[in-house]
């Protein structure tokens, strides 16, 4: 009899998931039928090796998961993505927002440019230690902030899920080639933006010189620029480099 009560203890220590894993709202705590059908799927990836841009996304979710506090949950998330679709070290939060958005379309979640804008905008406060989430409502109102949390968790743990359920799916991320050739970066306007202001003041700081010869590296090739200065400064030698 006391062999049974000890089984019987030890059996109900057991959850349908890890204390530790915090679950979105409205979710349950247990698998379906048709979730042990994809888990026996899964089965293989014990043995296999995954991409490593997948493996890290895999792992950021995992560690997601078992997190109790949005603002760790938050960045970890957009690690994620980062892992996945960013390929260069420059344009980092538009490489998150436009890539994101795009893989958000092909999965069918309802994330705007501007939801991602925001999650971007959190991500780098938070990750910079420079508020908690909750003193972030100029960003995003409190209210909002779960509902975004929830719609880019699910996005990642999708894309994840199909990477391993689907080979071709999965090579899509195998390296930084694939990834720029199956998700294109579109122009980033704030920073053709901040070319065009940079041209402007190059304008005004060249026709205000009272050099006759002028030597300077503009970022881009511009005639505009060019054409600018030799028509109100005819008599300036101008010289110039293109970075």
């Amino acid at each position: 009899m006391r062999a049974m009560h000890e089984s019987m203890s030890f059996a109900i220590r057991f959850r349908a998931v890890s204390p530790d894993v915090t679950l979105p709202t409205k979710n349950r705590d247990g698998l379906s039928v048709k979730d042990g059908e994809a888990l026996q799927t899964l089965m293989p990836w014990l043995s296999k090796k995954m991409h490593p841009r997948v493996h890290r996304a895999y792992w950021n979710h995992e560690n997601a998961m078992r997190s109790y506090y949005l603002d760790i949950r938050w960045t970890l998330v957009a690690s994620a993505f980062e892992a996945l679709l960013n390929t260069q070290e420059r344009d980092v939060a538009w490489q998150f927002r436009d890539r994101v958005r795009q893989l958000a379309d092909e999965l069918n979640v309802p994330l705007s440019d501007g939801d991602l804008r925001n999650a971007y905008a959190l991500r780098s406060k938070l990750v910079h230690a420079q508020s908690f989430l909750s003193d972030l409502e100029s960003v995003l109102p409190k209210s909002q902030h779960s509902a975004l949390y929830e719609k880019r968790e699910s996005l990642l743990r999708n894309t994840v899920l199909r990477c391993l359920l689907d080979d071709k799916f999965g090579n899509f991320f195998r390296d930084d080639a694939a990834v720029n050739s199956r998700w294109p970066l579109s122009p980033n306007p704030n920073r053709e933006a901040k070319k065009k202001q940079r041209i402007q003041a190059m304008i005004a700081d060249l026709l205000k010189s009272p050099a006759n010869s002028v030597r300077i590296r503009i970022p881009l090739p511009c005639d505009a620029l060019i054409r600018s200065v030799r028509t109100q400064r005819p008599a300036v030698v101008l010289r110039y480099r293109v970075d």
